[in-house]
């Protein structure tokens, strides 16, 4: 699903899209499936029920990541809200973006010297 939003491909992701993981399966897996559902419905977004199905599925996932302390998580869903209201509500949008970059500050802040040479 990643590659085919990847490629502009939305007819083969919203296929994809129908493939919910199931509920036995890793709740980070779950997650991650929230995001690229949310991509998806923010990029082909027509109304305003699918901007408000991606907000809900941004907020699924980083309820998960901020319960779970996955911080990667919820910076993608914390851009990708910013994102999705960019047009809307630029004020909302640029909050979401500085909590995204409050994130990759506390993660830059934890790397050790080995991790920031080997990137």
């Amino acid at each position: 699903m990643a590659l085919a939003l990847e490629q502009e491909d939305f007819t083969t992701a919203a296929q994809l899209c129908q493939q919910m993981p199931a509920a036995t399966e890793r709740l980070r897996l779950r997650a991650e499936f929230h995001l690229l559902q949310a991509d998806l419905w923010r990029l082909t977004a027509q109304t305003v029920d699918d901007r408000n199905h991606a907000a809900e599925a941004y907020a699924a996932a980083c309820a998960y990541a901020t319960a779970h302390g996955e911080r990667w998580i919820e910076r993608r869903a914390r851009v990708g809200l910013g994102k999705l209201w960019l047009a809307d509500n630029p004020v909302q949008a640029i909050a979401f973006f500085e909590q995204a970059a409050s994130i990759d500050s506390a993660m830059r802040q934890t790397l050790t010297v080995e991790d920031l040479k080997a990137s």
